[in-house]
């Protein structure tokens, strides 16, 4: 049913999870390292009330709205609220869009605000399902991004023709980005990519020894930049996009 699909956001109408989903990578690309302003500074706004977290992400009260490189990780890019205390909170746009076009009965009842944008009923889980760890095959190496100044969003893009990944791991300094995807089909669709922003690049699958030795550092990252936001106390600085 395609009226079933229908979302209407921030007065913008969307026909599908697709055509949302590039309408946010478009601000994305659009307000990369800056705050978004005017119509779309509205339409983020409304979008990060879909958030699961969205109470938290917005209090005391928001100020601003934007997409920047994520402080704790900075190796990654996220959205992010700017509250009125100066404090900021990073948030997934793709958790919001994930509310709205629910995949499966796992998540709580739709908020009100959700209901009014067209998203439908589901019912609720008793237990919070555990998060699974990412499978075998699921990472590719990007190769070929030295000395070219691409852009976390870009590498994002021009993956997203071929197959949507969870996140880009881009490391400048070595020309090169990790990306992860949601299974190994998805991986295997994605080395069809031979260019991003003019650049010829490489896209091939991890193989299992370097996604086991990537996963570990990147966990031993993660625990390392929790550690030291517990030494801080937890409070203020840029969270994750979450």
């Amino acid at each position: 049913d395609d009226a079933a699909k229908v979302r209407v956001i921030a007065g913008r109408r969307f026909a599908n999870r697709d055509e949302l989903w590039a309408h946010v990578l478009s601000l994305q690309r659009k307000i990369d390292g800056g705050v978004a302003e005017g119509a779309d500074a509205f339409f983020l706004f409304a979008l990060v009330t879909c958030h699961p977290g969205a109470n938290e992400k917005l209090a005391p009260g928001a100020a601003k709205i934007g997409f920047d490189i994520n402080q704790e990780y900075p190796d990654t890019k996220s959205f992010f609220v700017e509250r009125t205390d100066g404090s900021r909170a990073g948030f997934s746009a793709r958790k919001c869009v994930d509310e709205l076009y629910p995949k499966d009965s796992t998540k709580s009842a739709l908020t009100l605000g959700r209901q009014s944008m067209g998203a439908r009923e589901y019912k609720e889980s008793p237990q919070k399902k555990a998060r699974d760890p990412p499978p075998r095959g699921a990472h590719v190496r990007i190769d070929g991004l030295s000395g070219q100044a691409i852009q976390y969003g870009e590498i994002k893009e021009a993956l997203s023709e071929f197959a949507v990944p969870r996140f880009v791991d881009l490391n400048d300094d070595e020309g090169y980005a990790i990306a992860r995807f949601d299974d190994n089909e998805s991986a295997v669709k994605a080395c069809a990519c031979v260019e991003i922003e003019g650049a010829a690049v490489t896209v091939v699958v991890m193989a299992p020894e370097l996604e086991d030795a990537y996963r570990k550092d990147a966990d031993a990252k993660r625990e390392a930049a929790r550690e030291a936001k517990r030494g801080k106390g937890g409070k203020g600085g840029r969270g994750r996009g979450k």
